[in-house]
């Protein structure tokens, strides 16, 4: 496929210095801004939505023996061209030396997308292209109210060269074609005031017949695609507030965003891969009313050239990132395109106070002030607002849109071959393009000031209405169960125990996608009045200490046994343990007592926590409370004792504002919760005088063993009842590793303590030997030496690009 020139003017640009020399760096973007790039010429193909063009463009196509490829190849460096909308491609390497997205970034530019799908078998292919072509697309896009909105965006895909027009009976003969259904999808945006506004998002589902395995999306082989991190964005941008209001609690955070114009049609797939992306429609007729009529003999087809994005956008959101950093930039010498459209800073009054931010154990390399990241096509800035921050702020105005400008071929007006939006969003820079301490991100209002993140009202009043109806229901749709489950799933990223309660919507959206409805129960209408309140949190705001990654403010040891299970707090001077009843020890697995064991732990350590938002570590020896928590996600059914546990945690943790922290430790280090899940032959004074002894270190000041409390043990009980199947236990008491060389104890706890008698045979018992791996923590509320976390994503660093936000 013919593309840009490749010929390299080397002595136009000086390289970026691998060091990160600034002033190297700035005469590069000088050049690169200031430099001419060619004009894409106007392609054989007629980019109007009319059925002459489908006609033309189907004859053009005949020409080159309905071969894409040959087709393309044949128009020169034209609109169609891979690389069309973005900057030649020895700028671009200029430009993204030194990231590790270049190679993606040059073989888009030069060669386009490859999803390295594999093709179906001729005959195959012939049989499903026929039969979507029968059945049409999908109801969403074939209303009366849909048909107005669908013809108008696919008549602006066309004309923008988004899309080539022609017969349908042209795809039986195009080589690689593949149909795929179009829908239309009912969303919020907002208007150039910030206002929301109901959208409709043209659809294409690529998914179709997912069962058959058949479909594009199911063919592509993962491996082989480049490695993306735009997963973490929410999780890394809320670490970088939290760094800044960690570091500067009396300063403002300003924050601004920027959405890529259609950017999932700027870059252009292979040809093979685009013939796989067709879509037919109606061109449609108005009647005397005005409405719109789909005519059978008027179908038309499109070829909708989708593309990959997200290596080009990373790499102009690191640029951005490193042009708001360096301070021998002027925003105001050769300003980007669109930058007068950015207003000035907006700030909250002085007089509301600041939200305080905890300490996280994610350090980061080096104290910094501003950063860019992004999602797809949404980046986001953040910048310190402080005295000394007015420069950085005026970088921050509008590096995002010079990074663009940068990245993609300026717009040549008139002399475009086709028309061609601007690359950012007008509409959306004129509403969400200032610098403020409060915007909507992500579906999420974050607001700096009072350092929290929210569900947005409109939002959050438009999902209690829908699960509202749902209740009312006695059965419902895959479809309406999916979004459901997608919209709740979303709330749970600022309530991460609150997943636990979408086990049963889950398995009514599995069987609904087996039998096409699914009935919904007491059990399912429980839960969905739970979320009820789970939204309406999420509306009232959650602090991101809740979200970013903390430091614990208690840290609790626990272990199980078949006979019981104990365990203490760092933080505390209580020490607990229990022994099972018989029912109990036969109804629960052993894993289930261990995780019964690190959910009290957490519960009682709780009480004791006097933190505004507590972390709690609660580690067992074979995991910990949120691992037990992202793994017991049970069928109700068949494990209802793991279920209903999760459940209660999730509730207990939520109803206290808290987390969980997620460690564990091995356990045969885990000596003195391992002796009170299994020492019930000693009695309380006898343990703690066994303890004093042997591992002094591993206790804290003055320490007493409890006894739970009764509205633990009844839901204990509670929970043995739920097991379908108790088991028979065949195994004998078996004393802990420190208590096995105890010689003149009994189980009636009368006797004088005598001094323990070891074994002169292993194990060898001491205070140094018994020091388990987690006492680097400390034992007394200080927890100043805990190892850090490994962060959310291990963002690419370069030996070029300095971002010690991006993991």
């Amino acid at each position: 496929m013919t593309t840009q020139s490749q010929t390299h003017p080397s002595s136009l640009f000086l390289s970026t210095s691998p060091t990160g020399d600034e002033t190297d760096f700035i005469r590069l973007i000088e050049a690169i801004s200031k430099s001419k790039t060619p004009v894409p010429k106007k392609s054989q193909f007629i980019f109007e939505y009319t059925k002459e063009a489908a006609i033309h463009n189907t004859l053009v196509l005949a020409k080159y023996d309905f071969d894409l490829g040959k087709a393309l190849e044949a128009q020169g460096f034209s609109e169609v061209s891979a690389g069309s909308e973005l900057r030649p491609v020895y700028q671009l390497e200029a430009l993204f030396r030194y990231h590790p997205n270049l190679q993606s970034i040059l073989e888009v530019a030069s060669r386009g997308v490859d999803y390295k799908a594999p093709d179906l078998p001729e005959e195959k292919r012939l049989e499903i292209l026929r039969s979507r072509l029968e059945k049409g697309n999908q109801k969403s896009a074939l209303t009366k109210d849909a048909i107005p909105i669908v013809t108008r965006l696919m008549k602006k895909d066309v004309v923008n060269a988004y899309s080539i027009i022609v017969l349908p009976s042209c795809l039986e003969r195009l080589k690689d074609c593949e149909l795929y259904a179009m829908g239309l999808q009912h969303q919020m945006t907002i208007d150039e005031n910030g206002n929301s506004v109901p959208k409709k998002r043209l659809t294409h589902n690529l998914s179709e017949d997912k069962k058959s395995g058949v479909s594009i999306n199911q063919r592509v082989k993962k491996e082989d695609l480049p490695p993306t991190v735009y997963g973490y964005t929410m999780l890394r941008v809320l670490h970088l507030i939290h760094h800044i209001r960690f570091n500067f609690p009396e300063e403002r955070i300003l924050l601004k965003k920027v959405d890529i114009e259609a950017a999932y049609r700027r870059l252009h797939t292979i040809a093979s891969v685009a013939a796989k992306c067709c879509a037919q429609y109606y061109l449609t007729h108005l009647d005397d009313d005005g409405n719109h009529i789909l005519l059978d003999e008027n179908k038309i087809a499109t070829n909708r050239v989708t593309g990959g994005f997200s290596f080009i956008s990373e790499a102009t959101f690191d640029l951005t990132d490193e042009l708001i950093k360096c301070k021998l930039w002027d925003p105001t010498i050769d300003p980007p395109p669109l930058a007068e459209l950015v207003p000035e800073p907006e700030r909250l009054d002085d007089s509301q106070p600041f939200g305080i931010a905890l300490e996280t154990d994610v350090k980061f390399p080096k104290i910094v002030t501003c950063g860019c990241d992004g999602y797809l096509d949404d980046s986001i800035t953040v910048t310190k607002d402080g005295e000394d921050d007015k420069e950085q702020v005026d970088r921050a105005k509008t590096a995002d849109l010079k990074a663009l400008h940068l990245t993609f071929r300026p717009n040549e007006g008139d002399n475009e071959p086709v028309p061609r939006p601007p690359v950012a969003s007008v509409r959306k820079l004129k509403a969400e393009g200032t610098l403020r301490e409060i915007i909507v991100f992500l579906g999420w209002f974050i607001n700096t000031r009072k350092f929290i993140i929210c569900l947005p009202n409109e939002k959050a009043t438009s999902w209690i209405r829908s699960i509202v109806e749902l209740m009312n229901k006695d059965k419902a749709d895959y479809d309406e169960l999916a979004t459901t489950v997608g919209r709740l799933n979303h709330v749970a990223f600022v309530i991460p125990s609150a997943r636990h309660f979408l086990n049963r919507i889950r398995l009514a959206q599995d069987r609904a996608d087996k039998a096409t409805f699914a009935p919904i129960t007491k059990e399912v209408k429980e839960d969905l009045k739970l979320w009820l309140d789970f939204i309406n949190n999420a509306r009232a705001g959650i602090s991101i200490n809740r979200i970013v990654f903390r430091k614990p403010t208690s840290i609790v040891l626990t272990d199980a046994s078949e006979l019981g299970i104990g365990g203490y707090c760092l933080q505390s001077n209580r020490l607990w343990r229990l022994k099972f009843t018989p029912e109990e020890a036969r109804a629960f697995s052993l894993n289930m007592k261990e995780y019964l064991g690190a959910a009290i732990g957490a519960w009682l350590a709780l009480e004791d926590d006097a933190s505004t938002c507590p972390c709690i570590l609660s580690l067992s020896d074979s995991s910990s409370t949120v691992s037990w928590l992202h793994s017991s996600n049970h069928n109700p059914n068949s494990s209802p004792c793991h279920n209903e546990l999760a459940r209660m945690h999730a509730r207990k943790m939520m109803l206290a504002n808290a987390c969980d922290y997620s460690q564990h430790i091995k356990g045969c280090e885990n000596h003195i919760p391992d002796s009170l899940s299994r020492d019930f032959h000693l009695s309380n004074q006898q343990l703690l005088s066994l303890f004093k002894s042997t591992c002094p270190h591993l206790l804290p000041d003055n320490p007493q063993i409890m006894a739970l409390p009764p509205q633990i043990t009844s839901k204990i009980a509670s929970l043995a009842q739920l097991s379908p199947k108790p088991r028979e236990l065949n195994c004998q008491p078996k004393p802990s590793t420190i208590a096995l060389g105890v010689s003149g104890w009994t189980s009636a706890g009368k006797e004088k303590l005598p001094t323990p008698i070891w074994k002169t045979s292993p194990p060898s018992i001491g205070p140094v030997s018994y020091a388990p791996s987690w006492t680097k923590f400390g034992t007394g509320s200080s927890l100043s030496n805990l190892p850090l976390r490994e962060p959310p994503r291990n963002r690419p660093q370069t030996s070029g690009y300095d971002h010690p936000l991006k993991w």
